[in-house]
């Protein structure tokens, strides 16, 4: 191979391993931090009288954009994260604890006012308590 093509070749070899994966449109730090967040959940019977996750308090956790691939196309990270929870005990340990954070719903609005919406994130009108509800459910009838 001649330098200049090898020189080419390195270049798009760097452009490729620093890209977000095609293929879940989300970078490696993201999937990284979407399956800790869901080990904390799966775990959390492990240890008994665990403390919630702290990311479970945060109604708003969807506005978290450094985890986007871009503002044209929020992630829906609360719900990208209860898919990953599998353990259904740990479910029902979350919704019957005593705090009541789970239950809110994200107040905050996407837009600048005078009706101007800057971005649409889908999901915002539950409460983290809703989303895991519908995955015991989903987890349930997979038995």
């Amino acid at each position: 191979m001649k330098k200049k093509t090898i020189i080419y070749f390195g270049l798009f070899a760097a452009t490729i391993s620093s890209c977000k994966t095609a293929q879940t449109g989300v970078s490696k730090e993201t999937r990284t931090y979407l399956k800790q967040c869901a080990d904390s959940i799966n775990n959390i019977t492990r240890t008994p009288n665990a403390p919630l996750p702290y990311f479970l308090t945060d109604p708003c956790l969807d506005y978290e954009k450094k985890y986007w691939s871009n503002l044209h196309k929020p992630l829906l990270i609360r719900k990208e994260i209860i898919d990953r929870v599998k353990n259904p005990e740990a479910i029902t340990y979350i919704l019957n604890s005593n705090d009541r954070r789970v239950f809110e719903k994200c107040s905050r609005q996407p837009d600048f006012g005078n009706g101007l919406v800057y971005y649409h994130i889908d999901l915002l009108d539950k409460s983290f308590a809703d989303l895991l509800e519908t995955r015991l459910i989903e987890i349930s009838h997979k038995k």
